[in-house]
């Protein structure tokens, strides 16, 4: 599959995503571009593949990623399990 793209809302709302398993993307599973408040937490993301951030890529975001597992993510050019740019990112 080629994952999950959020982004470009211009929106307040929150997203979230809870006690997902995502795996097998080939393009990245979770793409979050220019979104205001996303949290990710107790996810599965496993055998996904992709330029940049295989497993969570995101940019221009505002995201909390908590208690997430990532296994065998594989990224050709950055961030294999995640990347991140000119984003705000927490972590409890």
């Amino acid at each position: 599959w080629d994952g999950g793209n959020y982004g470009y809302f211009d929106t307040n709302d929150s997203s979230f995503f809870k006690h997902c398993t995502l795996e097998y993307s080939r393009n990245g599973a979770l793409i979050i571009e220019n979104f205001s408040k996303v949290k990710i937490s107790n996810c599965n993301f496993s055998n996904n593949y992709g330029s940049s951030g295989a497993g969570i890529n995101t940019s221009f975001s505002n995201c909390l990623i908590d208690s997430c597992n990532f296994i065998h993510n594989y990224s050709y050019n950055s961030g294999g399990a995640i990347n991140i740019s000119d984003d705000t990112y927490s972590s409890p």
